[in-house]
């Protein structure tokens, strides 16, 4: 899997990932994302009465009306002041995990930098970071894999405000992970 990073926005296409803070209150990014969907991200989570927002949770919104994604993933962040840099990097793996043998065009933009704790750039190369470690499979001795069971996701774009400070953080980062 590849990981990039982007100014943030609303792809054209595929599936976004964005958070969700304590008390289902919605991110800035996912905020836009919901006036964008004509409230369909406040809908599911009114629908979802175990979904709050807490970290770790997950809600998915397939194929939201007023967007041309096939899904949105809102998770759960917790409180800002929660999310460190080891909370990111868990993050990134479980969203690695999540979409990797998911019914999306290979490719998932993620929006869910949103810390007291941790800049923005250093957040977002710490969810690229845990995504790279969390997609990691060793397939070397495989001689026949169906294709349904291949991993699906070949790229992960995080979205940063800086995404040239969170490139070259990531960059020092991913040498751990190729290791």
């Amino acid at each position: 899997m590849k990981v990039t990073f982007a100014a943030p926005g609303v792809p054209a296409s595929g599936a976004l990932a964005v958070g969700v803070l304590t008390g289902g209150k919605l991110t800035p990014s996912a905020s836009r994302l919901d006036k964008k969907t004509h409230g369909a991200l406040r809908r599911a989570i009114r629908s979802a009465p175990r979904f709050g927002g807490e970290k770790g949770q997950v809600l998915e919104v397939p194929a939201p009306v007023g967007s041309r994604l096939s899904r949105v993933v809102l998770v759960g962040l917790g409180k800002p002041e929660e999310m460190d840099a080891l909370a990111y990097e868990a993050l990134g793996g479980t969203l690695a995990r999540r979409f990797a043998g998911g019914d999306h065009s290979g490719a998932v933009a993620v929006d869910v930098v949103n810390s007291t704790k941790v800049d923005a750039s250093e957040a977002a190369a710490r969810v690229g970071y845990g995504a790279s470690l969390g997609a990691y499979r060793f397939d070397q001795y495989r001689t026949k894999l169906e294709a349904d069971k291949q991993p699906s996701l070949k790229t992960m774009a995080v979205l940063a405000a800086d995404a040239d400070a969170a490139r070259a953080t990531f960059r020092r980062l991913s040498h751990v992970s190729e290791g």
